[in-house]
């Protein structure tokens, strides 16, 4: 979880946040798993 978004791993990483993910999508070593706080609704 980071920011109340749940991200997975694209590949195994050290030190590496999913913050990459916000700040370069393209590039980053983590995949959203939903785009709205607080979804999937459980």
């Amino acid at each position: 979880m980071y920011q109340d978004l749940g991200y997975q791993a694209k590949w195994a990483n050290l030190g590496a946040t999913p913050a990459d993910a916000v700040n370069d999508p393209a590039g980053s070593r983590w995949r959203p798993l939903y785009t709205i706080p607080s979804e999937p609704s459980s």
